[in-house]
């Protein structure tokens, strides 16, 4: 009977958005047990990814890990795999950015640790068939990816490692199975007994059992469990008292011992139903269990995802037309990647209720980045068309000193708010029709019509729109580059009692250093009496969540955000106390309307 093989791994991955003290538990919690657990074993072998950021977090707070760490690498028991330095979803970032981040995360294991790896870990297992080259060219042999990956082979492919190819480059494919880690974690060594007992009828083959330094959720209870009252050690204990059946292994060895031909497949780019069956997608995203289309799809189910991913690709181009200035470039690429975590372009499970902190995160990294890829020197407020959300329609693109405002025809609404002091997106919302099940792209000065309009119906709702105008195309006027403005126009209807009625909506953005500008001109081009109300409609992210930052003002009169008799008040201020700002909206009765940040130029 042939004994099988087992490749034990620990993926050390947390997300970049966690703060020191909660570091401080992952690493107290998994990270530290699960080492001193294999040290213990030195019979054992095991195969470890790090992050980037958190290998460089345990360099400076836990030097005595690495310590440890190196050790066991030297007496050969533990295998260190590469990837990206901020774990990307790599088929997502541009072909430069892949394999910086890879050569990156080789660099920062080499240094620390003192060996090369020559394996990679493709974060959240997401593919594509030109990762092979990218893999490769940066001197991986290997990688692993989760076996819903491969779920479009009919063959039952689990008991051997794959080779896979593109454009004449091969690379060897372990696969493992999240669904099978978590069963071991929740029900203990016997159902890992179970599985090697399956295999040992096939010589050589092999089974990857791959745990998570950084469970969230319902998980880490369980994870705690299976590392802090025995489950772990259960684990140790069957590879020692079950020596002639199992074999442990690294990933290196087994290739360089194995020597069957390897099975050939042929990977597609992953899909969204994959994410899901990976049991990393939220559980929000159920519906997507049968979603077979390509994974950047989901892009364009969720737009505030995907304006993130556009902007990042916008900042990816500014960055690599850096001249003349390496270390301002290589300041400016570290930001970029940081921006390019994966935690931010997808909805994971492990975010919880950080959806929103993550963009905001990865946004703030994306706009330290165009700072520093801008001519300090010779650079002017613009404003210009460009397609920057990559549907092949050109957008305005404002770009200031304090502020960048970008504006989309569609709908006529200023989608992106960039605070380049507090490098804070204000147009980052997440909007989401419950009715619909649906994410919806609305942002600020998207245009409503109302038959009746009541202040406090909004703070549940938002009441049925009369108009259409949120989802008309809006042409695109001339561009005054001199006072840095430009007009819209668009013809929609409104539903009045006497059926839908066409309208006229012309809007004229004007922006300055500090603010923005809206006048309206509303015609009726019907012959009939018609009443409605016409609501601008601003959405606004803040950091600072408390329900006091609302003040209402009149004729130097300040109320806080119960308002009153809402008609009496001229303007209004957000104090956003986290980001140290106040935004002012001042509104006139001929049609204008501002949006300026108070503290910075009064």
């Amino acid at each position: 009977m042939e004994s099988t093989k087992l490749i034990l791994g620990i993926i050390n991955n947390p997300p970049l958005h966690l703060s020191h003290e909660e570091l401080e538990k992952v690493y107290q919690d998994f990270t530290k047990p699960f080492l001193s657990a294999l040290y213990r074993y030195p019979d054992v072998p095991l195969t470890m990814h790090f992050s980037g950021p958190f290998l460089e977090w345990l360099q400076k707070h836990h030097s005595e890990y690495l310590t440890v760490l190196t050790e066991m690498i030297r007496r050969k028991q533990i295998e260190i795999l590469g990837g990206g330095y901020y774990s990307p979803i790599l088929p997502l970032i541009p072909h430069n950015d892949r394999i910086g981040q890879i050569e990156d995360l080789t660099t920062a294991v080499r240094r620390l640790l003192g060996k090369r790896p020559r394996g990679a870990w493709i974060a959240r297992s997401i593919w594509e068939p030109l990762l092979v080259t990218n893999l490769i060219n940066t001197g991986m042999e290997f990688a692993f990816l989760e076996e819903s990956t491969l779920s479009d082979h009919r063959e039952p492919l689990g008991f051997y490692p794959l080779i896979t190819e593109n454009q004449g480059k091969t690379i060897v494919v372990f696969s493992y199975s999240n669904n099978f880690s978590m069963k071991v974690i929740k029900e203990g060594a016997e159902v890992l007994n179970n599985a090697l007992k399956g295999r040992q009828e096939k010589e050589d083959s092999i089974l990857c059992l791959v745990l998570s330094g950084d469970y969230w959720g319902e998980e880490r209870e369980w994870a705690k469990k299976f590392v802090h009252e025995g489950g772990m050690e259960d684990v140790l204990q069957t590879f020692r008292n079950s020596a002639t059946e199992i074999e442990g292994t690294h990933p290196s060895g087994y290739l360089k011992k194995y020597l069957g031909p390897l099975q050939k497949i042929y990977l597609n780019n992953s899909r969204v139903n994959q994410l899901w069956k990976t049991g990393e997608l939220s559980l929000s995203c159920r519906e997507n269990e049968k979603d077979h289309r390509n994974f950047r799809q989901f892009l364009t189910d969720y737009p505030v995802l995907n304006n993130l991913y556009c902007k990042m690709m916008f900042i990816h181009l500014m960055a690599y037309q850096i001249r003349r200035d390496k270390y301002k470039k290589k300041s400016a690429l570290e930001d970029l990647w940081r921006a390019q975590a994966s935690s931010a372009y997808f909805l994971w499970r492990d975010q919880g209720s950080q959806y929103s902190l993550v963009r905001k995160q990865a946004y703030g990294y994306l706009l330290q980045a165009e700072l520093k890829a801008r001519d300090k020197v010779n650079f002017v407020p613009s404003l210009g068309l460009q397609d920057f959300d990559l549907d092949g329609l050109k957008e305005i693109l404002y770009q200031g000193n304090i502020f960048n405002f970008y504006v989309n025809a569609k709908g006529g609404q200023l989608f992106e708010i960039d605070s380049l002091k507090s490098f804070w997106n204000y147009s980052d919302v997440f909007n989401f029709d419950v009715k619909k099940q649906k994410s919806l792209a609305l942002y600020s000065f998207a245009d409503r019509f109302y038959k009746n309009f009541e202040p406090e119906n909004f703070r549940a709702t938002t009441p049925d729109d009369a108009g259409d105008f949120t989802s008309r195309e809006y042409k695109i006027g001339e561009i005054d580059r001199e006072q840095k403005s430009i007009g819209l126009s668009a013809r929609g209807k409104i539903r009045t009692n006497a059926g839908f009625q066409p309208l006229k909506v012309d809007k004229k953005f004007t922006f300055k250093e500090n603010g923005v500008r809206v006048q309206y001109s509303i015609e009726s081009l019907s012959p009939l009496d018609q009443r409605v109300i016409f609501v601008p409609e601003l959405r606004l992210s803040f950091k600072d969540n408390s329900q006091d930052k609302l003040f209402f003002t009149s004729h130097n009169e300040v109320r806080g955000n119960e308002g009153g008799d809402w008609e009496r008040w001229t303007e209004f201020y957000i104090h956003d106390k986290a980001l140290g700002q106040r935004i002012l909206l001042t509104a006139s009765r001929e049609g204008a309307m501002t949006v300026a940040e108070e503290n910075v130029i009064l």
